[in-house]
């Protein structure tokens, strides 16, 4: 849903090439880093992620699982702050996916421990007390306990969710009864989740997916029931929570239909209130609910983070929790694009609204508000970026794509509820190619669309089903530099390519957890090199592939931490290689960038390293196989195999043998001889992708004639050989290559080793079209290595190092011009050179 890649990536398609593959002496990046996370504040004093149990003592204190926290928060009965324990694990104190908690009348806090399969008791400020359960089947054990309850006596219920069942325990978790088993019966239960207990003793189990509540004596004889599947008055869609006030009244979380039902203690029912939404007395998904000794009920509005307070007739007094609607935040994001300055624009799910920021998330501007109007969405998910910076959004609610400028401005709208040419059901992900043709993934009609950008219909593709060509709830699209149309096939677990016109390419991937598996995929992205990222939603985990599905890396688990995901929906990938994630249900956005390696080979005794960079830091090393030869030079990288992988070119400067050490990492896979090349005054002195068939081809000076040549190569077949304008002057060395004007192709970075000038080729091809100073740098000391995108954005910087002092520099370039200089770590033992650059002569 966040597949885009338009023209503005057509225009840096071999930028990318050369700053991610193809730079002398530094090896592409596989990892990424954790770079920036905004959005949401789900984890601070009175913030929630995920509230389930909710309970109120009898001094009317709140108490909130906070489910995904870990934790259990306390608070006045206006909501302040007083105090927290918790976090994940398995200690006393600890809790994994908390979900029921109840007080009983001497102040002690019981908490189901979910995830744990255990039962925790605390004193009112949290002091761990005890625990009983594990997990089993047995008395005392438990296969997820859900919802708690205690009575006048003390005695403590427990909804085992699991085993279908209830049991009940002494105050210090000594068994003393159980009843229920699987089923529709009296007294059966299907994933039984609230309950309550009244003053006469009576308890109330919402037994969730039978849609119905039941009410037993305090021993588990059967009393009556309530409820079918529905959303009439005593009709349910999953109850979850219960709650019994001091008149015998009882309260039901209907989670489903989003609201509250109140009923005597019959199942007559009194009153409901609640509906869809963010609003005042709005719910998303609620789950637990209590009541204080007052009658005010209090309902954790789980999907909205907050918990809200109403008096007992369902009128609304306040509410507390996470802010999910200021500017920055996020309810639940789905899709996110960037555009060619490298704005991330997100998809702000149930905001209904898009929101813009900068590569480092400072909030730019919004727009957006639920509705059917222009500019108005209906649970918008996809959003892409075209080449102009025009904005196109799926609102998946109202059926349509919508078109705007940068700024949120409306341009144009299309599509309607409906199976025809340009109708959409639940439209999710949107891409547009370098023509600026518009490709949507009609989720709910399983196919994907493909317009113009004003929304005329072109062509159309797919049906349901498991063949090739077929979809099960398509969510993300993308586009390469080439037409080729990616879809993120979610219910089928699996990428499907595509031509342009919905020709079937290739597909990859089936359910699993395996590199190359998936569980859900949903957000699609080709960057400007043509690999493939995807959001792995059920996995946790983006995972890259090359252009043909072969796997190359993974990161992200499950969790809330940096480079953790919940659920991820969107992805997206800027010029610079920055991969931008839709954390959805962390409510937030995920900034990666790529590591930057940088090689090392020692003259002395022949052994090789890699510098792992994270921008200018060295946050690792890693040893090469040696070779101690020293006639072995390395002198460039480039993805020779088509694995997506950097290779390693070597040049003899005995025999003129050249070399491709094939690399998994910095594991050598296997070595391949290229054409020999007797003549020493021939020199590697590069490599770059001239004939723009995406394939790293090989360039040569030579150090007696002035001639430069580029092979042309296919892997690691030569296919021809092209020569360049001849420079005589052999003070002017090649020292690398990097698109420094920015139009996708590669150019020639010269130093002068006598007055320490430095020049750019630009370079059409072969061509040479033009020709711009750098800043000259006097001092021979410093030989220039080569180039690489330091900063991330998108740029080629200079590699320098000093053979005098050991000090290694990078110059931060826009084009031509240094932007700044920041100095590495310093390698004073001379024996070791970086590999590539002036130490290819």
């Amino acid at each position: 849903m966040s597949g885009i890649r338009k023209k503005t990536i057509f225009c840096s398609f071999f930028t990318m090439l050369f700053l991610v593959c193809l730079f002398q002496g530094i090896l592409s990046a596989q990892n990424y880093n954790f770079a920036a996370k905004w959005g949401s504040n789900l984890t601070s004093d009175g913030s929630f992620h995920g509230p389930w149990g909710v309970a109120v003592d009898s001094s009317g204190n709140v108490y909130v699982a906070d489910y995904y926290n870990n934790r259990v928060q306390k608070f006045t009965s206006t909501g302040t702050f007083i105090a927290k324990w918790g976090s994940e694990g398995t200690g006393d104190g600890q809790f994994q996916s908390p979900r029921g908690v109840a007080v009983d009348s001497s102040g002690n806090v019981y908490v189901a421990d979910s995830g744990n399969n255990r039962i925790q008791k605390f004193t009112s400020t949290g002091t761990f007390i005890t625990k009983w359960g594990s997990s089993g089947t047995g008395d005392g054990q438990f296969y997820y306990p859900y919802g708690l309850a205690v009575d006048s006596s003390g005695d403590v219920y427990v909804a085992d969710y699991g085993n279908n069942r209830i049991q009940k325990f002494t105050s210090t978790g000594t068994f003393i009864t159980k009843w229920g088993s699987y089923g529709t019966g009296d007294g059966q239960f299907c994933h039984p989740q609230g309950l309550a207990v009244d003053s006469l003793g009576d308890v109330y189990a919402a037994d969730t997916d039978n849609h119905r509540i039941q009410k037993f004596s305090s021993t588990g004889a059967f009393i009556t029931k309530w409820g079918s599947l529905g959303t009439g008055d005593g009709q349910f869609s999953y109850p979850k929570g219960l709650a019994v006030d001091s008149s015998g009244d009882l309260y039901v979380v209907d989670r489903n239909n989003h609201r509250m039902q109140k009923f005597s203690s019959t199942g007559a029912f009194i009153t409901k209130w609640g509906s869809y939404g963010t609003d005042d007395g709005q719910f998303y998904s609620p789950r637990g609910v209590a009541v204080d000794a007052s009658g005010n009920v209090y309902v954790a509005d789980s999907g909205n983070n907050r918990i809200q307070k109403f008096t007992s007739t369902g009128t609304f007094i306040t509410k507390w929790g996470s802010d999910l609607a200021s500017n920055g935040s996020f309810h639940l994001p789905w899709g996110v694009g960037v555009d060619s300055s490298r704005n991330m624009y997100g998809a702000d799910t149930d905001n209904h609204r898009i929101q813009k920021f900068s590569s480092t998330g400072a909030f730019i501007t919004k727009w957006g508000s639920l509705g059917t109007g222009d500019g108005q969405f209906q649970s918008p998910r996809g959003v892409a970026v075209d080449s102009s910076g025009n904005v196109y959004v799926a609102d998946s609610g109202n059926n349509r794509i919508q078109k705007f400028t940068s700024t949120g401005t409306f341009i144009a709208k299309w599509g309607s509820y409906g199976t025809g040419d340009g109708q959409f059901y639940s439209p999710r992900g949107v891409a547009v190619d370098a023509s600026g043709n518009v490709y949507v993934a009609d989720s709910g009609n399983n196919r994907i669309q493909k317009f113009t950008s004003t929304g005329t219909f072109i062509a159309k593709w797919g049906s349901y089903g498991t063949g090739d060509g077929q979809f099960y709830s398509p969510r993300g699209v993308a586009v390469d530099a080439s037409g080729n149309v990616y879809v993120a096939d979610s219910g089928n677990n699996r990428i499907q390519k595509f031509t342009s016109t919905g020709t079937f390419i290739a597909k990859w991937g089936s359910y699993g957890t395996g590199d190359g598996q998936f569980y859900s995929p949903r957000g699609v992205a080709v960057d400007a090199s043509g690999n493939v990222y995807v959001a792995d939603s059920g996995n946790n985990r983006i995972q890259k592939f090359t252009s043909t599905g072969t796997f190359i890396t993974k990161w992200g688990t499950n969790g809330t931490g940096d480079g953790e995901f919940w659920s991820p929906d969107g992805v997206a990938v800027d010029r610079g290689g920055n991969v931008y994630v839709a954390d959805t249900d962390n409510y937030r956005m995920q900034k990666f960038s790529p590591t930057r390696e940088i090689l090392w080979r020692n003259t002395s005794n022949g052994q090789n390293l890699v510098w792992y960079m994270n921008g200018v830091v060295r946050t690792s090393t890693a040893y090469l196989t040696t070779v101690a030869d020293q006639n072995w030079k390395m002198t460039g990288t480039g993805d020779f195999n088509g694995d997506g992988k950097p290779d390693i070119l070597w040049r003899n400067t005995s025999s003129g043998q050249n070399l491709v050490w094939y690399m998994n990492g910095v594991v050598r896979t296997g070595s391949v001889y290229l054409t020999t090349v007797t003549s020493q005054a021939w020199k590697i002195v590069g490599t770059g992708d001239f004939n723009n068939d995406g394939k790293p081809d090989i360039l040569w000076r030579n150090t007696s004639t002035g001639q430069n040549l580029v092979w042309y190569m296919n892997g690691v077949v030569r296919t021809g050989s092209v020569y360049l304008t001849t420079v005589t002057n052999q003070a002017w060395k090649i020292v690398g290559t990097g698109d420094f004007n920015s139009d996708g192709k590669p150019d020639i970075l010269w130093r002068n080793t006598s007055n320490g000038q430095n020049l750019v080729w630009y370079m059409n091809g072969v061509v040479r079209t033009a020709s711009a100073s750098i800043l000259t740098l006097a001092d021979q000391n410093w030989k220039m290595i080569g180039t690489n995108d330091f900063n991330n954005d998108g740029r080629p910087d200079i590699l320098w190092r000093n053979t005098s002092n050991g000090q290694n520099l990078v110059w931060y370039m826009n084009g031509v011009s240094r932007t700044g200089s920041v100095y590495l770590t310093t390698v004073t033992d001379q024996n070791w050179k970086m590999a590539g650059g002036q130490n290819n002569y």
